[in-house]
């Protein structure tokens, strides 16, 4: 049986949705940061009720269990249709972290006078949910963002919506569309559900810091960050970061806040042990990279990006159905993509706690070279590793070459 963080004050109990908050009848709950950046309900214990309503509203407790699927529409996951999907708009695709799925699903929302929920940067390059009605709007909800967003009280617009019957398509991560479902606590006809497999959540704070630490470092002024940027094609993951007078861009294996997110420190407790990270999903529609495309179908794979897109429900389908003129399709199998998440949550690394108790009191840069490797040693590693692997394929080609003198 599950509990939720409020009956064990475990972190790992909690995904920081605000929907025990949003939900207390007395207002008795407030959403604090910790050390790590991460958002938990902190109780007023002189305006608690003891009506245990935050406790059957907790997207991760047993108990809120049947709230979120009374919320969720008949799923229908053991006959789950998948597919590899590109947008025909290449300039679309372009600016989508995969195959531009995304914006054609909220093109059609907004034309049906529907309102779209989902992550985009702030002015400080920050990251919270908002509602967008209008097709311009869209590029900011497009893009991978590898921070947690702040969801404020999108919830609350989101039911008055609702209630109005108007059309919502809201995206976000599994653990953020179940604390949307069980805050509503009923079905709703007119809302669409868009989850993403989510790696983890990084830390608020620890990417602040980075930014803070990229200016620093320039001496510059950070005017906008691009996740998954595909200046060097969709299989290489780069980010890039635009300044006023400086562009920086590198892959994840020489970045330092790529490299300790995907080495796993800076992601919320709760993400190691996602209840969410299988094949059985939770939203109408799931979104994701098709990463495998390249094996599992190699004429579809240009490089330019793929999505992968899994209808979960009746709903899902049908509105697939009615978009699928946007795109160059391909029916797909679940296990043809090597979505890891799909599977099982990140693990968590057995030095995670001495990563942040360095942090907090030693700072980021000194975790940067001790965690993921940003120091001298490392980048001469990483040139030399280079400069052997453009050795190997000149070789390979002159050995290419050869061979067709000889057939000559």
């Amino acid at each position: 049986m599950y509990k939720s963080y409020l009956e064990t004050y475990s972190k790992s109990d909690c995904c920081g949705c605000s929907a025990c908050s949003l939900a207390c009848p007395v207002s008795a709950i407030t959403m604090a940061e910790d050390s790590e950046g991460f958002l938990y309900p902190r109780v007023n214990n002189d305006k608690c009720i003891n009506c245990s309503i935050c406790i059957k509203k907790c997207c991760l407790s047993s108990s809120g269990l049947r709230f979120r699927e009374a919320g969720a529409s008949e799923t229908q996951n053991n006959n789950s249709n998948c597919y590899a999907v590109k947008n025909n708009d290449e300039k679309l695709r372009r600016l989508s972290s995969s195959g531009g799925f995304f914006p054609a699903l909220a093109k059609y929302i907004i034309l049906e006078n529907g309102f779209v929920a989902g992550a985009a940067y702030d002015d400080k390059s920050m990251v919270h949910h908002i509602i967008i009605s209008s097709i311009e709007e869209i590029p900011l909800l497009q893009g991978s963002k590898y921070v947690a967003s702040r969801l404020d009280n999108i919830y609350e617009r989101i039911k008055s919506l609702l209630e109005e019957k108007r059309l919502v398509l809201f995206t976000g991560t599994p653990c953020q569309i179940a604390g949307l479902l069980n805050y509503l606590g009923k079905k709703y006809e007119s809302l669409i559900t868009a989850d993403l497999i989510c790696h983890g959540t990084p830390s608020p704070v620890i990417y602040h810091d980075y930014l803070r630490f990229i200016e620093n470092k320039y001496h510059d002024k950070i005017k906008s960050v691009t996740f998954r940027d595909k200046v060097n094609g969709w299989h290489t993951e780069n980010i890039t970061i635009s300044m006023n007078s400086n562009k920086y861009t590198y892959t994840w294996e020489r970045d330092p806040f790529y490299t300790l997110f995907f080495k796993n420190y800076i992601l919320r407790p709760s993400c190691y042990q996602c209840r969410f990270a299988r094949h059985e999903r939770i939203s109408d529609i799931t979104m994701a990279d098709f990463w495998g495309i390249e094996k599992s179908k190699p004429h579809f794979d240009d490089n330019k990006g793929t999505s992968l897109v899994i209808t979960n429900t009746q709903k899902g389908q049908e509105l697939f159905d009615k978009i699928k003129a946007a795109f160059v399709f391909d029916n797909a199998a679940i296990n043809d993509s090597k979505q890891p998440m799909l599977k099982h949550p990140a693990v968590m690394p057995k030095n995670r706690p001495d990563f942040f108790k360095s942090y907090v009191n030693k700072g980021l840069v000194f975790c940067l070279k001790k965690y993921a490797d940003y120091n001298l040693r490392a980048e001469i590693k990483y040139r030399i590793k280079k400069g052997i692997k453009k050795i190997l394929n000149l070789l390979r080609n002159i050995k290419t070459i050869c061979r067709g003198i000889k057939k000559i």
